[in-house]
């Protein structure tokens, strides 16, 4: 999905600066009443994540407007929080993803543990992960903890070995 966006990356780059460290913005330049050192993009959405307004009108995430400063041009694709919270726009926190791989990075709704692929059975945790398009049970944990850590493991593993990532739609 290409992405356009009318404010050059430069005027970005001499209107505001990204405290790498926090994720936060800050104004550069006076512009309508605020000051140099003041927070810029801090407006919340109901969903909690930031965002504001750039000089051409236009309302962008916080996140994206981080991982533009930080890499000195416009994402070509989706800005993805790595770590799953939205409000966490640390640049080494954010990547570009297809929608595929948002999706793959997406958890049920409905998930008790959070975590796709470890679901509670009866007083147990089950951990399952999908390997060559193939639904692979990795075991039953006694603790949520424990089953976390064997998808986990496994995911790693995986990606260590170059395999492709497939979500698990059914938990």
């Amino acid at each position: 999905m290409k992405r356009s966006f009318e404010t050059p990356i430069s005027q970005m780059l001499e209107t505001y600066r990204l405290n790498p460290e926090t994720g936060r913005i800050f104004w550069r330049i006076f512009k309508n009443g605020k000051i140099p050192g003041d927070e810029a993009f801090k407006s919340k959405r109901k969903n909690g994540s930031l965002f504001g307004r750039l000089p051409c009108k236009k309302h962008v995430a916080a996140a994206v407007v981080s991982f533009a400063l930080h890499h000195g041009r416009w994402p070509q694709a989706v800005v993805c929080h790595l770590n799953g919270d939205i409000t966490d726009n640390r640049p080494f926190n954010l990547a570009e993803v297809d929608k595929q791989g948002q999706y793959r990075r997406s958890v049920r709704a409905d998930s008790q543990s959070g975590i796709t692929g470890v679901a509670p059975v009866g007083s147990n945790w089950r951990a399952r992960i999908t390997l060559d398009g193939k639904l692979t049970s990795l075991g039953t944990f006694d603790t949520e903890e424990q089953a976390v850590q064997a998808v986990r493991l496994a995911k790693a593993r995986k990606r260590a070995g170059g395999a492709t990532y497939s979500p698990i739609r059914a938990v």
